[in-house]
């Protein structure tokens, strides 16, 4: 029954009041819902723009994403280099130093000597030297 009245109402909508022409459409009533639909069909076109303006903003907004990320990137690799080489310094530096310490400490006790360069002297002064 619910589908009887539905249907019946549709067709008292459709029919002209009167005219006294049955089954034509009351002009009225479908130039109204075509006014209604088109101003529907122009808030969707609206709303379509508007969703498209926004994806391409969004779209536009990774790729400067990338770059900033690529940019970090290549300053953690120069970052890494730098923090290697300084690893490697900072190990050489431990080791001179222990060893620096293992001989303060020998000089300490009293164990360790200074090993010193002997000076070279020239040829004509060792020559001089013998013939004296």
């Amino acid at each position: 029954m619910a589908a009887s009245k539905k249907e019946t109402g549709a067709q008292e909508s459709v029919q002209a009041p009167g005219n006294g022409l049955a089954g034509m459409p009351d002009l009225q009533a479908v130039f109204t819902e075509y006014g209604q639909a088109m101003h529907r069909v122009g808030q969707l076109e609206r709303e379509i723009e508007l969703l498209r303006s926004q994806l391409e903003a969004q779209s536009a907004v990774p790729s400067d994403l990338d770059e900033q990320i690529a940019q970090r990137d290549r300053v953690i690799a120069e970052r890494d280099t730098t923090i290697l080489s300084l690893g490697s310094r900072v190990s050489i530096f431990e080791a001179q130093l222990r060893r620096t310490e293992d001989k303060l400490k020998q000089a300490a006790e009293g164990n360790y000597i200074r090993h010193r360069k002997k000076r070279l002297r020239p040829w004509w002064k060792k020559l001089g030297r013998r013939q004296s």
